[in-house]
């Protein structure tokens, strides 16, 4: 901010200038299924796999054509939100072997060793379905949070466990491609009441 004749200018940087503006970092997250300890805040150590990638959510409208006389003109029809891509550090921990966040998630739906597909909306488990709500919170450094989402009704389309290589010495990791059905921008994440509800669903697990 300069000072031009006792008043201050923001040299037409407009609010990048602000003192109370802050940048928000592409570090500075954590990701959470609500009733699901999967990942984001652990409930039982490293049994929580921490995401080491993630995304915000994405939207896109599909296009209403209208013909008007000599031209076309379009209208925003349904709202598509687009999958994200969570990507987990593949982590050990021999009091909860050979149990894994992940592929219990996944038997919720399908059983492989048995074949059987479970019906999506009646199996449950501790009152919630294979679809589950998540979150995702950006923070400053300080650790306020500055921006909440909430993923509704969220589950992995796909899962990858990785490959391995002989010749690298990199940890493991698993991607997922988490389909939900939409999200929401939530101020009221940010309150003590919200806070609270986060961390009652993860000590039902």
């Amino acid at each position: 901010m300069a000072n031009y004749g006792g008043k201050q200018c923001n040299m037409g940087m407009g609010s990048l200038a602000s003192p109370s503006a802050r940048y928000k970092r592409k570090f500075r997250w954590m990701f959470g299924v609500i009733s699901q300890n999967v990942f984001g805040e652990p409930a039982e150590g490293v049994r929580a796999l921490p995401p080491t990638k993630g995304s915000r959510p994405s939207l896109e409208f599909k296009d209403i054509e209208v013909q008007h006389v000599t031209e076309d003109i379009y209208l925003p029809g349904k709202p598509s939100w687009k999958p994200i891509n969570i990507t987990l550090y593949d982590m050990y921990d021999k009091n909860c072997w050979p149990s894994n966040p992940v592929w219990d998630w996944i038997k919720q739906c399908y059983d492989p060793e048995t074949g059987e597909f479970f019906a999506i909306l009646d199996n449950k488990v501790n009152g919630y379905g294979f679809k589950k709500d998540c979150w995702l919170k950006l923070f400053s450094g300080c650790g306020d949070v500055m921006e909440s989402w909430v993923f509704e009704n969220a589950y992995p389309s796909q899962v990858n466990w990785g490959d391995l290589d002989m010749s690298s010495s990199e940890v493991l990791t698993i991607e997922l491609t988490l389909r939900y059905d939409r999200a929401s921008l939530c101020p009221w994440c940010h309150s003590p009441y919200m806070r609270q509800e986060l961390k009652r669903s993860f000590d039902k697990i």
